[in-house]
């Protein structure tokens, strides 16, 4: 784990080996392990074709469908890179769904579902991301305090939560 004194461009520099060292792998319900495997080789090579890692092409599309939840609101616009990513991870699905059901396929939920896992070490980059960007940490604090507040107001201790059903 990175610790609290690394510098900004030493964070960054992590972070850009994480992102190069993630890699995808489909998930398709129903599928043989053969159709997951071309559907895994599709994932791949989209975003070799479209110069973009597996955590850029995850962290792009979850940018962009904020955007979308925001309305499409200039404050929450993607960066021309996260664009990018967003648009490799949606050709990845479409054409590991090809791989998997065929070119007539219509993505039908969920008969015809492809996930994309990514994986890489999350709470590494996570730690990574709030040196790198200080501010960012500061954001989440405020609002983990806005909430454990509103909590309290409404004679919940924030620390005594029961868990989660899930």
């Amino acid at each position: 784990m990175p610790d609290a004194e690394m510098d900004r461009a030493s964070a960054l520099a992590e972070m850009a080996r994480i992102s190069r060292e993630s890699f995808a792998h489909a998930r398709a319900p129903g599928a043989t392990p053969d159709q997951v495997e071309a559907a895994t080789d599709a994932i791949r090579a989209e975003f070799a074709a479209r110069g973009v890692t597996a955590l850029e092409a995850f962290e792009g599309s979850s940018a962009c469908e904020l955007w979308e939840d925001f309305g499409f609101l200039d404050e929450h616009k993607p960066t021309e890179r996260e664009i990018q990513g967003g648009g490799a991870w949606d050709a990845a699905i479409i054409a590991a769904a090809h791989a998997v059901y065929g070119p007539d396929v219509t993505l039908r939920w969920p008969d015809e579902r492809i996930d994309i896992a990514v994986y890489f070490p999350q709470e590494e980059y996570e730690v990574l991301k709030d040196i790198a960007f200080p501010e960012r940490a500061r954001a989440r604090e405020e609002e983990d305090a806005a909430i454990c507040a509103a909590l309290r107001e409404q004679g919940i201790d924030p620390d005594n939560l029961p868990p989660l059903p899930f």
